[in-house]
């Protein structure tokens, strides 16, 4: 069992997609475990199953759950009963939610310090098959995030992948800065493969070739090939770009099944990519969009939360034995 460092400094919204409550338990004890050590507040609202595993990873930790919660340091709620304040059949009702989670996270921001909170009232309403009002407590939620600063991290099983439609499941991982810990396999097709991963990078120049060797390395261990010398050049064009004319760190993350491929970089620039432009024979640069079309299928970018943008691209390949 691996744990994956998850530092609050660096973490805006993030989703950690797990295959065992016990690597679960290790990355958010760390993470709620390092806030409590600075002083920052904190808040968890988990399963009742959870808070407990969460309790005995601060206690190894070296932390007294109780005596923080008795402070007012640390927060902790259950995910149901939490979420039945503000939703009535699947209906979410906004203003009771910044009444609830708003007014809790301006609590831990009068205390000082920048507040980390851990939640999985989405992961509640995706499990009972509220997919729509899932994806609208994530967009609350970035919502809150605009308006206050603190570091959110989301708790979703890998089993939410399998049998839900790739759009939605899509659309829940955009809605956040960045998927961590994700394992490699996180749902199935009909020979049970499918991956998703996705990693940041630095901005700097060696940064695109590490973002080639993630992707080469997660298509070969989750054991789809055929795809890894197509996304290198994939990945390496959309890195370059965010690493030459965005100037920032980016976050790549990889979505496959057997017969197609969706690679997608997340830079902090709203500037949108021209896909129209055509370098002259003597230019420098100006050749990756010209690649990435030959390649890709299909392609585009939009723009996200808190001003980034995210670029992907689509490769689709026939059925691999």
């Amino acid at each position: 069992m691996t744990q994956t460092t998850i530092d609050a400094r660096g973490v805006r919204h993030a989703v950690r997609l797990f295959g065992h409550p016990g690597e679960l338990a290790l990355d958010v004890g760390s993470y709620i475990g390092a806030a409590l050590h600075r002083r920052d507040p904190a808040i968890v609202i988990a399963t009742a199953a959870h808070l407990a595993v969460f309790d005995a990873a601060l206690a190894d930790a070296g932390i007294d759950p109780r005596g923080a919660r008795s402070s007012g340091l640390l927060t902790t709620l259950d995910a149901a009963e939490t979420l039945s304040t503000f939703s009535v059949d699947g209906s979410i009702d906004a203003a009771a939610f910044d009444a609830a989670i708003g007014e809790l996270v301006r609590l831990a921001r009068r205390r000082g310090g920048r507040p980390v909170a851990y939640g999985e009232m989405v992961a509640v309403l995706w499990d009972s098959g509220d997919v729509v009002a899932a994806l609208e407590l994530e967009e609350l939620w970035n919502d809150l995030l605009e308006a206050e600063d603190f570091s959110l991290l989301c708790g979703y099983p890998s089993s939410i992948a399998s049998g839900t439609a790739s759009h939605a499941f899509d659309e829940m991982c955009s809605l956040h800065s960045e998927v961590v810990g994700a394992p490699t396999v996180v749902g199935t097709s009909d020979d049970g493969r499918a991956l998703r991963q996705s990693q940041r990078f630095g901005c700097d120049l060696g940064a695109p070739r590490q973002a080639r060797r993630f992707a080469e390395q997660a298509l070969a261990e989750g054991g789809l090939p055929w795809f890894a010398d197509d996304a290198a050049l994939v990945v390496s064009e959309l890195a370059n770009n965010a690493v030459l004319h965005a100037k920032t760190e980016f976050v790549v993350t990889l979505t496959a099944r057997p017969d197609s491929l969706r690679v997608a970089v997340r830079d902090g620039s709203e500037a949108l990519p021209r896909y129209d432009l055509r370098p002259s024979a003597s230019a420098s640069s100006g050749r990756g969009w010209t690649l990435i079309r030959t390649l890709a299928d299909a392609y585009g970018s939009r723009v996200v939360d808190g001003g980034d943008k995210v670029v992907w691209a689509e490769i689709v390949h026939p059925r691999t034995p």
